[in-house]
Parts: C-alpha cells; sequence; structure tokens
C-alpha cells in the first residue's frame, strides 16, 4: 500500500513538472519570436482581446510562433494535423480537432495564414495567454 501512494505521488510530481516545463516551453517561444519580430507588448495583449491591430509585425509574430511549433512551414503550407495536436492538451481531443479543421486554413500569404489561424482560435477559446498565468 505504501508503495501504491508513494508511485502516486512521484507520478503527480512529474506530470507537475512536465506541465510547468510545457508551460516554460510556451512562453520561450513565444518571448523568441516576440523577440526577433519586434511586436510590442501591447499589440500582442489586443490580440488576446481579439481587438483589430494595424500593425504587420503581429502577422509576422504569428508565423514565427506557427513555425516554431512546426504548425507551418517556410513555404507558408499549414499543417492541421500538427495544430490539431498542439491545442489537444488545452481543450481536448474533439474540440482540437474541430478547430484545427475551422481554423488552420492557407490564406493569400504565410503570414496571414499565421494570423488568421490563430485569431480564429483565439475566437473559438482555443487558446490560452501565457503571460497571464503564474
Amino acid at each position: 500500500m505504501k508503495m501504491c501512494v508513494i508511485f502516486t505521488l512521484l507520478l503527480l510530481v512529474v506530470l507537475a513538472s512536465a506541465e510547468e516545463d510545457n508551460v516554460g516551453k510556451i512562453e520561450s517561444v513565444e518571448k523568441k519570436c516576440q523577440e526577433k519580430t519586434g511586436v510590442s507588448e501591447e499589440s500582442l495583449q489586443k490580440i488576446m482581446r481579439l481587438e483589430e491591430v494595424d500593425d504587420p509585425l503581429v502577422k509576422e509574430n504569428a508565423l514565427c510562433t506557427l513555425k516554431a511549433y512546426g504548425v507551418m512551414d517556410d513555404d507558408g503550407n499549414i499543417f492541421p494535423d500538427k495544430f490539431e495536436e498542439k491545442l489537444k492538451p488545452e481543450i481536448g481531443a474533439d474540440e482540437a480537432k474541430r478547430v484545427a479543421e475551422k481554423c488552420a486554413v492557407k490564406k493569400d500569404s504565410p503570414e496571414e495564414t499565421a494570423h488568421q489561424t490563430l485569431w480564429c482560435a483565439t475566437e473559438e477559446n482555443a487558446l490560452t495567454d501565457t503571460s497571464q498565468e503564474q
């Protein structure tokens, strides 16, 4: 019985650590893309509130982020299956599939594809703002 309790506690610690590591990786990717593109924090916060922003850096940042996660490639192709995989931990398999099918649609440019994909996913409440969590 003691071994079962110890194993369960150890498993919980490992899972909690893995979740923290995942959030850290997400924040790291987002921060690197923000630094690379030069998009302002204010513009990103407005986007998360679904406010229109007339800033081309927002679209460049979206492309950088989706490329970093492997959801898009250098040619601007989008991979709905990869987007679905990234959404699953947050919203579950069925909802992730629905959102990926609806939102991961190629547009006229890679930047527009990335921006519209993330905008749509935000409208569908599929994305969380990791900068406000801690």
